[in-house]
């Protein structure tokens, strides 16, 4: 997870970081602390949601995993 969180914040970190601190009226510093500790969580209920209500038809994104289809 780190090594994705490191390229999010090389590749979108200034623009999130710039957007998210005008939105919230916090400064950038704690934004870009922020954003790599609320990563995982937020990525984590996104995996949920996904396995949840359906995913990308993807194996593993329908009921019952890779031995059934969609």
């Amino acid at each position: 997870m780190a090594g994705f969180i490191d390229k999010f914040m090389k590749d979108y970190g200034p623009g999130v970081t710039e957007f998210q601190s005008s939105n919230l009226n916090v400064d950038q510093g704690t934004v870009q602390k922020l954003i790599p500790k609320m990563a995982p969580p937020i990525l984590s209920g996104l995996m949920v949601q996904k396995d949840t209500h359906g995913g990308d038809g993807l194996p593993g994104s329908c009921p019952g995993g890779i031995t059934r289809r969609c």
